[in-house]
């Protein structure tokens, strides 16, 4: 029982130490905010009783991957022009898909691959978010991350386009 004494103690003062929002000194949030986890993952581990850490199962972990979902959505929305622009395509290609005399599988096949190139940019900026958090300074292994993350895309591009002239000309 006292190590999930510990966690709360630890946690609370996580909480009351540095509220969200109130400071715009983001340096001074990482050393305490890190122990904090350390500590937090630490003592969970060493107590089988905790239930703190513990991840939501059945109904509500679908509700929060959901809920999860949907604010990646908004901010991807709000924050990366290029998906905005691949959502825009892809609603303005889906309705042309129905334009086209094609089989249903065909369509289905072309609007997958425009969201397959959606799936590949939001994953280019979850790889561009994570280098941008490390450092913010130029190194070659994140010039590199961020140039194999533009390749997939670019690649991506390549196969939505390739499926769409080859579904059309066939």
């Amino acid at each position: 029982m006292l190590p999930r004494l510990i966690i709360l103690v630890v946690k609370s003062l996580s909480i009351c130490i540095y509220p969200e929002n109130t400071t715009n000194n983001k340096s001074l949030h990482k050393p305490l905010d890190n122990f904090v986890i350390f500590v937090l993952i630490y003592i969970d581990k060493n107590n089988s009783r905790s239930n703190i850490l513990e991840k939501n199962q059945g109904i509500m972990r679908l509700f929060y991957a959901g809920l999860y979902s949907w604010k990646g959505l908004k901010s991807a929305w709000a924050n990366e022009a290029a998906v905005k622009q691949e959502i825009i395509l892809l609603l303005v290609l889906t309705i042309l898909s129905f334009a086209f005399d094609v089989t249903t599988v065909e369509r289905l096949v072309m609007i997958a691959s425009i969201i397959f190139v959606i799936i590949v940019e939001l994953l280019n900026s979850a790889i561009e978010c994570i280098v941008d958090r490390v450092s913010t300074e130029q190194h070659i292994l994140s010039g590199r991350a961020k140039d194999y993350g533009s390749l997939a895309v670019l690649l991506s591009l390549i196969i939505a386009v390739s499926t769409w002239i080859v579904i059309l000309l066939s």
